[in-house]
């Protein structure tokens, strides 16, 4: 489909409106409407899938970023809202800095993407959640926030590993109308599924799976962030990576592994595929 420059917001809201018409139908099974779904976000996605592992550069990856994050400020924004909606106002609070923005920006995009896909909770208070997770670390000294975990001290731990209580705190404090799912998803969102995370060392079964999407959609961000002098990691490359830690050792997994079969079968078995087709 061809979709001229001055069209493209138009585009991005019909997007947005036929994925919501696929979460809400009553007219078909709930298992057409997950294939639906599930089919809808991997071809939203199927650009970087598609072209990532032929190098594609870094330009074209962050305007595919910049253009997921408007079908899913489409998706959870109201007709009704002004240019500067709820979710651009949260981005701002979240951080005024670019790299944290577009972090916290990124994340958002993964994690509505996987809400939306997965069937798990509402699309808008994972979004809310992702952008506004770790602003806590605003709390956090700079001297540890910013030092390899490997070389924090026993109590620069602790601090560090508060951040989610402070970002909670926060919310509060700027009196923030958010509900109570997206505060308990920001507190749980380093939560491991193995019981080893932070800050309470919820087990499975005691945390959302809303926090384990963000959970995921952060390691998506930090595994594909460009660092100095270390190869760049695509989106495929990374999914397999979190899914083959996870589900190698199920007793230890930092997330549920029924979270990580989906994730694999929905983003990996498509592309496992056309390379067999190829071949």
């Amino acid at each position: 489909v061809y979709v001229t420059e001055n069209q493209m917001k138009l585009f991005y809201e019909f997007t947005a409106e036929q994925l919501k018409r696929i979460a809400s139908s009553d007219k078909i099974s709930e298992t057409e409407r997950a294939v639906k779904r599930e089919t809808a976000v991997r071809q939203l996605l199927s650009s970087v899938f598609a072209n990532a592992d032929d190098g594609d550069s870094l330009e074209s990856g962050r305007k595919m970023m910049e253009e997921c994050n408007e079908i899913v400020k489409a998706f959870v924004s109201k007709p009704t809202d002004q240019p500067s909606t709820w979710l651009e106002r949260m981005m701002a609070a979240s951080s005024e800095g670019s790299s944290t923005y577009s972090r916290a920006g990124n994340t958002a995009t993964f994690s509505t993407l996987l809400s939306i896909a997965f069937g798990i909770g509402n699309p808008k208070d994972v979004a809310t959640a992702a952008l506004l997770h770790d602003i806590g670390l605003a709390d956090v000294p700079a001297g540890i926030s910013l030092k390899p975990e490997s070389e924090r001290s026993r109590e620069e731990t602790q601090k560090y590993q508060e951040h989610p209580f402070h970002s909670v705190n926060i919310i509060k404090e700027r009196k923030m109308i958010v509900s109570d799912d997206v505060l308990k998803i920001i507190e749980q969102h380093h939560e491991r599924f193995d019981g080893a995370g932070y800050p309470k060392r919820l087990a499975a079964g005691r945390m959302l799976q809303e926090a384990q999407l963000v959970a995921i959609a952060d390691m998506l961000e930090d595994i594909t962030e460009t660092k100095p002098g270390v190869a760049r990691v695509t989106i495929p490359q990374a999914i397999r990576m979190i899914c083959d830690r996870g589900m190698s050792n199920p007793a230890a997994a930092p997330v549920d592994p029924e979270i990580l079969r989906n994730l694999r079968r929905i983003f990996l078995e498509p592309l496992e595929t056309q390379k067999q087709q190829k071949g």
